[in-house]
């Protein structure tokens, strides 16, 4: 159904779009919008329908004051209620002078995905930074373990117990030195690739039957050291491609969802070269 525009008379003529429509009485309807104002965040309002004047109107400013902080709270309630069945887990080390290195690539696809779909990695709950919301509808949480990289096992094993979720609804992003930058890779399971975060994790769980998303970092330029190469910041070059590539693990995050990991796998292992080429 295509979104009407119009001016919402009861948010200081705010530009708006429709999402439903209630009737108030039987002369007049109101409408349920999200009101979209200029560089702050949406919010819901009662308001008349486009160009209509009538007696209600009074009656519709007043809802939209009185029904906005209960609406928010009902979605915000709704989602909060509903139990997560998968586990996101993006891996990385916490801390502003790591924000910006290969090494956390991981994180900066689940950024991404949250800032996709609205949810706040604003909690801190078993040793990460998480968020809980719905992604295509099915309930997920999205964590950022903040163990640094070595011991990120301990989060995710906090994680999966707090959940109540076994290690196959578990997904962890994560950089791979052994792919080239830029290219992104699905697993159903398998070896931690010489990967400190992953053994971590493997070594926690007791299982290498977990699916993850690796997205490549390259390897290190003749005499550089592997450590002081993933914990620098790609180049400007390198940059691009990591980004077009998180885009991609989001993608694939996103899949992996609602798709059997078997198909996930056929969609985005396809090619190994960095996309963006």
């Amino acid at each position: 159904m295509r979104r009407a525009r119009a001016r919402c008379a009861c948010s200081q003529n705010t530009p708006f779009r429709t999402s439903s429509l209630r009737i108030l009485s039987s002369k007049c309807t109101a409408r349920l919008v999200r009101c979209l104002p200029h560089g702050s965040a949406s919010r819901f309002c009662w308001c008349p329908p486009e160009g209509r004047i009538c007696a209600c109107e009074q009656l519709a400013t007043a809802l939209c004051r009185q029904r906005a902080v209960s609406q928010e709270a009902a979605v915000f309630t709704k989602r909060a209620s509903v139990h997560p069945t998968r586990l996101i887990v993006g891996l990385g080390n916490p801390g502003a002078e790591y924000a910006h290195t290969r090494h956390n690539v991981g994180f900066w696809t689940v950024d991404l995905l949250a800032q996709r779909h609205g949810i706040a990695l604003k909690t801190r709950r078993h040793q990460s930074k998480l968020g809980v919301g719905l992604i295509h509808e099915v309930p997920v949480v999205l964590a950022k373990p903040q163990t640094y990289m070595n011991l990120s096992g301990e989060a995710v094993r906090a994680l999966l117990q707090a959940y109540s979720l076994p290690p196959e609804r578990l997904l962890v992003v994560f950089d791979d030195i052994w792919l080239p930058v830029g290219a992104v890779r699905v697993r159903a399971k398998g070896s931690a690739g010489g990967h400190n975060g992953m053994k971590s994790i493997l070594a926690a769980l007791g299982t290498e039957s977990f699916p993850r998303v690796r997205v490549g970092i390259g390897q290190p330029p003749e005499g550089i050291d592997l450590a002081d190469y993933v914990l620098s910041p790609p180049t400007p070059e390198e940059r691009r491609l990591l980004e077009a590539a998180i885009q991609r693990a989001a993608d694939a995050c996103e899949a992996w969802l609602t798709e059997p990991i078997e198909q996930v796998m056929n969609l985005f292992n396809r090619e190994a070269r960095p996309v963006g080429e």
